[in-house]
């Protein structure tokens, strides 16, 4: 259950535990900066479904006392919630073959257990979510008309307060060219004259402009012929774009 680690004298960080590390594979660790004295601690449990789930949030001692931290955490639920619905237990195994379904064992792959009633192996239950994102523009080509900006990057809290893996990803970018391809404004439709141009996963680290990418983020390109919405462009007041996609997911 989460819970509180206050620091002491010998230690740096109060850490707000999500899982035990013991629940996690050995060296899979990995630290997100989350704000300055603040940091996401990740890793890959040992059940086997390989996607990176919060362990702990970190807070610098020298910057938040106890009673700081704890009023953060409440003051941005929306992180709070993202953090622990991931550490939450649950979940259920289905069968593919009945279609029976029941509760998963916590440290107990689905694929590893057998259907009560045919003796089919399991498969974790797998849901649908809605993503309605906020992309804020990362490049403009003036020349062009075109402006770029990073949908989604794998294990990093976005501005939404979310966090998604590469697997769900790559899904919500491929449903989104196969189900929907709209764009919008404040959940305002564009219109034809704004086209989605590209739309890809990044295959490797690289820079866009002075933001560093890692592997597996989704991008997005958007051609912008309308006068009116291209002068807001370039006048800073607008900054970004909505999209809506849907994906799969686990419950871990």
């Amino acid at each position: 259950m989460p819970g509180w680690d206050i620091a002491t004298e010998d230690t740096k960080y109060h850490h707000y535990r999500l899982r035990k590390p013991s629940n996690f594979i050995e060296g899979s660790f990995r630290t997100k900066e989350i704000t300055s004295g603040i940091s996401m601690v990740m890793g890959k449990l040992k059940d086997g479904s390989g996607n990176m789930v919060a362990q702990n949030i970190m807070f610098d001692k020298d910057k938040y006392t106890p009673e700081q931290a704890k009023k953060w955490l409440e003051g941005h639920p929306e992180i709070k919630k993202a953090v622990e619905v991931q550490a939450g237990p649950g979940g259920e195994c289905v069968c593919p073959e009945c279609g029976h379904t029941q509760e998963h064992e916590t440290g107990k792959p689905c694929n590893t257990v057998k259907c009560e009633k045919c003796g089919h192996t399991m498969e974790r239950k797998v849901e649908k979510i809605d993503i309605d994102k906020y992309v804020p523009i990362t490049k403009i080509d003036v020349e062009k008309r075109v402006v770029v900006g990073i949908v989604l990057e794998p294990d990093v809290v976005d501005l939404q307060g979310d966090i998604y893996d590469a697997e769900t990803i790559e899904k919500s970018a491929h449903n989104f060219l196969k189900d929907v391809r709209n764009i919008g404004l404040m959940h305002r439709q564009f219109g034809k004259n704004v086209h989605i141009i590209e739309s890809y996963l990044a295959p490797v680290d690289f820079m866009l402009e002075e933001k560093k990418v890692k592997r597996g983020t989704w991008i997005m390109a958007v051609k912008v012929a309308d006068n009116e919405i291209w002068n807001d462009v370039k006048n800073g007041k607008l900054n970004g774009f909505s999209i809506g996609a849907r994906a799969s997911y686990e419950m871990l």
